[in-house]
């Protein structure tokens, strides 16, 4: 049986740090985040109610394949805080359009994001 990447509660605590960084950085100061350790199918996952302006975030304890460093748990954070940065907006369109196709776009506008700004660090 292949061994898996588990991620640690030092990497949760770095997740935790690097999160609340980028939810100041973007302003989202306004969002009350819990934070959650538990396996998921993605590295990472984020649930919100925009009303109460709230959220769990929780980072897997399971990676799979996936490398577990400080650079993809900083990635996978500023990741989960773009959800909320969108989430007003993709609450918004979910009235109108297929939720699947809403998170294609939500996912795309994400990673472009990513590329953008973490490459240039």
């Amino acid at each position: 049986m292949k061994k898996k990447n588990l991620t640690s509660k030092s990497d949760l605590a770095f997740f935790k740090e690097r999160c609340l960084f980028w939810q100041k950085e973007l302003g989202l100061i306004n969002w009350g985040v819990v934070f959650t350790h538990e396996e998921t199918d993605n590295r990472a996952q984020t649930g919100y109610v925009v009303s109460g302006a709230s959220a769990t975030i929780n980072l897997s304890t399971d990676w799979g394949d996936d490398k577990i460093d400080q650079e993809s748990l900083n990635r996978t954070a500023f990741h989960e805080v773009l959800h909320l940065l969108l989430a007003p907006l993709v609450c918004e369109s979910m009235v109108f359009y297929n939720a699947k196709y809403i998170d294609g776009l939500e996912h795309a506008i994400i990673q472009t994001f990513t590329n953008l700004y973490l490459n240039k660090l």
